[in-house]
């Protein structure tokens, strides 16, 4: 396909691409400045990232960090602020702990709290409104 002439240059596309100006990538440490993903944090602390598992602390469990691997670091987010960081490991399947991963965790007998946003309560109420309020408040009357 690419070694035909193309209808509307004439141009053989595979000699065409030779010529072209390309300039070469950016070293590797460069790239992965920019290389963000986003991870969620499994329920015992741990993001996976490229085959292997890397300790976060525990109060992120549940939620979603972005994590990059820099030079031979690999790092973990909360927005802005670095919340891990540790020698890239290239083994799948490797569990690399972070120190101090659980500190505080027997505070809270044992069970991660990830979304203390999220209260529970034994008797929940809800106020009960007309649906007209909702209508009035929208515009809609």
């Amino acid at each position: 396909m690419d070694s035909k002439p193309h209808g509307t240059t004439g141009e053989i596309p595979l000699h065409a691409l030779q010529k072209e100006p390309l300039l070469p990538l950016p070293d590797k440490a460069v790239r992965d400045n920019y290389r963000w993903e986003l991870r969620k944090v499994t329920r015992d602390g741990f993001v996976s990232f490229d085959g292997a598992k890397y300790g976060v602390p525990w109060q992120y469990s549940g939620r979603e960090v972005r994590v990059r691997i820099s030079g031979d670091k690999f790092e973990a987010y909360d927005g802005e602020v670095r919340i891990a960081h540790h020698k890239v490991v290239y083994t799948s399947g490797r569990i690399v702990w972070l120190k101090g991963q659980y500190e505080g965790l027997a505070e809270r007998n044992g069970m991660a709290a990830p979304f203390s946003y999220a209260k529970q309560t034994d008797n929940p109420t809800v106020e009960i409104r007309p649906l007209s309020l909702y209508d009035r408040v929208a515009g809609v009357i």
